[in-house]
């Protein structure tokens, strides 16, 4: 993601509202602790079974791993968060990888009983937060198992970037598909649709 919204680049350079806990000590850490809860990337996942390391960068800055899943009750995920919040040159990027659902109609509860967000769900919660001028999606899909088409598998990963997936603040650019030898790749770029001048210009 590039041209992140002022807003959303604000909390990386540590602002007086930006609390941490009282006598906490003002550590990398701990700055990184108190902005993953502020911009609610604590939320992407369950948090019962998502545990976060993250750290806050002086002057200003972030990078943050996250562990989803809880061995054996379900398969084990990871979350990279990396933020470079400057004006100008602003830029985050979000890896995930796992048991993730591509549709929320196969959306199912792990064997723990926790429900995880589909692609498309966890896509929009993320533009949310960063609120991004441009962002670039790439999407890996094992090829099928025994219970699926290779075709079902490819028109799922197709769809996951549809253009209606950010809604009307934002158009897809380019959607382009690629299938190898045990797996299909599926990339998707954006870009925020301009907002009006209040005269019409």
């Amino acid at each position: 993601m590039q041209d992140l919204s002022a807003k959303a680049r604000e909390p990386f350079f540590h602002p007086e509202h930006l609390y941490l806990n009282k006598g906490q000590e003002r550590t990398g850490h701990n700055l990184g602790d108190s902005i993953t809860r502020h911009l609610g990337l604590d939320d992407l996942f369950p948090k019962e079974e998502t545990t976060w390391d993250s750290f806050g960068f002086e002057p200003c800055g972030y990078s943050s791993n996250a562990i989803v899943g809880n061995g054996a009750e379900g398969a084990q995920g990871y979350v990279s968060v990396h933020v470079t919040p400057e004006e100008g040159w602003s830029y985050a990027s979000v890896e995930c990888g796992g048991a993730f659902a591509l549709a929320s109609d196969q959306s199912e509860n792990t064997p723990g009983g926790v429900q995880r967000p589909d692609v498309q769900t966890l896509i929009r919660r993320v533009v949310n937060i960063f609120e991004p001028g441009r962002l670039s999606l790439t999407l890996f899909v094992s090829t099928p198992s025994a219970d699926a088409t290779d075709a079902e598998v490819t028109q799922a990963g197709w769809v996951s970037f549809a253009k209606d997936l950010l809604g009307k603040s934002y158009r897809r650019t380019d959607n382009v598909r690629y299938e190898y030898d045990g797996y299909h790749l599926v990339f998707g770029s954006f870009v925020r649709n301009q907002t009006p001048r209040a005269n019409g210009a």
